[in-house]
């Protein structure tokens, strides 16, 4: 045993015992025996990035140059990863205080402007040393007002009407066409200067030495924020009586009575009110109606901007900001949306009434107050139901006018409303009757790919439009219905009227009943083969428009009349016009290709009468103004093929201050007759193409909305 043992102990001794398995490894190399580990990049070039592969970090990284690729990093690059930390962290803090000493140089210095302003605000513009006696020169306060006329104004009144957003619901396309098609006859030989255009802010310099423009309305002088405490109750009733004349007869309010009653009250309030806390969001009374109502008539009054209908806009305006938080809107908060929406609409800013409109009926809507049962039964008084039921067909009726004629889709369709119509208010009762009309006509007799193909509406379709109009017509109340004949034939139709409501309402019913038809009929001379194929119907809308434009001048012989409801008869004679702009540009075409056809416009007078009438008002009527500048383009290229005449070009100081006062008062002595139109006349030499189906397929595929059958809706104010 001892031996077997022991020969045992000498064969361990002889062979070892095999090694574990963690003594089998080899050891791991001690970390800082051997070169570190390069740490990752910050930020790896996009193409590593974009394969999730290992970048260098440098510019360019081996990987984009082994690849021959272009090697970019993001933007907003990390810290180089070189740069310590420290070093880093006194970089950002370094730009903090940089910063923060930058934001306080700016409010340091906006401070500043603001108490210069204020301190310029007192100050008056000093007076030349040395005037001549002939020379009319500009006063200090109407230099102001032009001054805060720029800064107050919206963009769109201080950019021409064609160059903001138009198709064919509105007159701007048209003359964009018309433009465009004039401007191709013939090189443009001389340069005509237009005037009524606006001023720049860097010419105000030029103001005090220069004569007085008379073609730049100074009827904003009328009144300022200081007369409202001279205001008497006779004042106030004198300018709500000024809104029902113009639009009240239109749009019948029940709260005029109760500004009327209420008005010795609501003006000791309105007085306190405007130079105080302006009203909080949400709040809306008679006071604030009275105020914007008040804002209304001033316009309408002095034919353009005051500092009161301004002051007065802005005592309310966070009524109207804060109308998008309200949860619920009240029947006076509806009624103030409307006259807001009116309000925009006579500075000519037609998006700012679409929004407002729109936000008014939107809200009915999402009430239920356009169906006739939740009406009936949420408001059980017969008087208040009928009240909310003229207010809810009024917002339907400016819904669809203000929408088409900024070129802006209808917010309210047919099936929206299930209302019984306003028995009691006849005007109305027409027109909600009219836009539905309108509706039909334009999608049934106006498309798109029919006039492209060089085809015009089928004769079918415009005989029952046809038929429809005459019995929108018969079925007007006896009240409002118009005689054609004699609004036509009698001269002293608009001299002395006995009832101005009646004559008024007739008028505008007889000029709608015509514009539809424009509307409806001028887009066939946007496609020339369409035009070409469709001679009566072409024909038959220039005879409408110059119809419509001879009323109209007959019209502002009663300055009265005319002179406070410009911004309503001016969409009628933008849309006359622009259908005449387009005959003759059709006309000119015809007679360089020596294309047969019939001359539509074989003289120039009715044209030539509503610029006339344009030119006439626009010294005092910032909407004439406006409308002028639409026109300037296309009637400088008329001017310049002999077309027109240049009839209203003025020299300095040719126009005093008398002459522009009578230029108001709308008898201007015009002692030049008429320019003739000559179809022969001359454009010099030019290499035209035959006129094709689809030379001016582009200018037409631009002009409607996108639609399946039709383009969109006219612009039916």
């Amino acid at each position: 045993m001892v031996l077997l043992s022991g020969q045992v102990v000498s064969d361990v001794s002889r062979h070892p015992p095999a090694p574990s398995a963690s003594q089998a490894r080899p050891k791991k190399r001690a970390r800082e025996n051997g070169p570190k580990r390069a740490p990752y990049v910050a930020a790896a070039c996009d193409f590593c990035h974009g394969r999730k592969l290992k970048c260098s970090g440098d510019r360019p990284c081996s990987r984009c140059q082994k690849h021959h690729v272009s090697c970019s990093y993001p933007v907003e690059d990390m810290p180089d990863r070189h740069q310590p930390a420290s070093e880093t962290t006194l970089v950002s803090l370094d730009v903090q205080s940089d910063s923060s000493t930058l934001f306080a140089t700016i409010d340091d210095l906006q401070w500043q402007l603001k108490d210069l302003k204020s301190k310029l605000s007192h100050t008056s513009i000093p007076q030349p040393a040395a005037v001549p006696a002939s020379t009319n020169t500009v006063p200090s306060d109407v230099v102001r007002n032009r001054t805060r006329d720029k800064q107050g104004s919206t963009p769109q009144s201080q950019s021409r009407a064609l160059d903001v957003y138009g198709d064919a619901r509105s007159f701007a396309y048209s003359m964009n066409t018309a433009d465009a098609r004039l401007s191709s006859i013939g090189e443009p030989t001389v340069s005509v200067d237009t005037p009524g255009d606006l001023i720049k802010a860097d010419e105000s310099e030029n103001l005090l030495s220069s004569p007085l423009d008379p073609q730049i309305p100074v009827a904003n002088q009328g009144h300022n924020a200081k007369d409202l405490e001279t205001f008497s109750v006779d004042t106030v009733t004198q300018l709500l009586d000024t809104f029902q004349s113009i639009f009240g007869v239109l749009h019948p309010l029940a709260q005029m009575e109760s500004l009327k009653l209420n008005a010795s009250i609501l003006l000791r309030a309105l007085k306190r009110s405007l130079w105080t806390q302006p009203t909080r969001p949400g709040e809306c009374g008679l006071l604030e109606i009275l105020k914007i109502t008040l804002a209304i008539s001033l316009i309408a009054q002095s034919g353009g901007q005051t500092d009161l209908a301004r002051a007065l806009y802005k005592s309310v305006e966070p009524v109207a900001s804060g109308a998008a938080f309200c949860t619920t809107i009240s029947y006076d908060f509806r009624t103030f949306l409307l006259l807001l929406a009116i309000y925009q609409f006579e500075n000519g800013d037609l998006v700012l009434g679409c929004r407002t409109i729109m936000f008014a009926a939107r809200t009915a809507v999402e009430q239920g107050l356009y169906r006739r049962e939740k009406v009936v039964n949420s408001i059980p008084n017969q008087q208040q139901r009928e009240s909310t039921i003229r207010l809810l067909w009024s917002l339907f009726v400016l819904d669809r006018q203000f929408n088409f004629a900024a070129g802006l889709p209808q917010h309210l369709n047919d099936s929206d409303v299930d209302l019984p119509l306003p028995i009691d208010a006849p005007y109305l009762t027409a027109m909600s009757h009219y836009v539905i009309l309108g509706a039909h006509a334009w999608n049934t007799i106006v498309n798109r790919d029919t006039l492209a193909l060089g085809k015009g509406p089928s004769g079918q379709a415009v005989t029952y439009f046809r038929y429809q109009l005459d019995q929108w017509h018969r079925d007007m109340d006896h009240s409002v219905r118009f005689d054609t004949a004699l609004i036509e034939s009698d001269d002293a139709f608009f001299v002395s009227p006995d009832n101005e409501a009646s004559l008024y309402i007739k008028a505008l019913l007889y000029l709608r009943c015509n514009q539809i038809q424009i509307l409806i009929l001028r887009p066939i001379l946007i496609y020339h083969q369409a035009a070409q194929n469709s001679p009566e119907l072409i024909v038959e809308a220039v005879d409408i428009a110059k119809r419509s434009i001879r009323v109209l001048q007959r019209m502002s012989e009663n300055v009265d009349l005319y002179k406070t409801r410009q911004v309503i008869l001016h969409h009628f004679l933008s849309s006359a016009l622009a259908l005449l702009f387009l005959a003759v540009a059709y006309d000119a075409e015809n007679q360089k290709v020596k294309n047969p056809g019939p001359v539509l416009m074989t003289d120039s007078s009715e044209m030539q009468m509503g610029l006339d009438l344009i030119d006439q008002h626009r010294a005092s009527s910032e909407s004439a103004d406006r409308l002028w500048s639409c026109f300037a383009p296309p009637r400088q290229h008329l001017i310049r093929l002999g077309i027109l005449q240049d009839r209203h070009r003025q020299s300095e100081g040719m126009r005093s201050s008398s002459a522009t006062a009578t230029d108001v008062s709308g008898h201007q002595d015009v002692s030049d007759d008429l320019a003739d139109f000559d179809p022969q006349f001359d454009y010099g030499q030019l290499d035209m193409e035959p006129i094709n189906s689809l030379q001016w397929l582009d200018w037409g595929d631009t002009v409607f909305t996108e639609s399946s059958d039709s383009f969109g809706m006219p612009s039916w104010m």
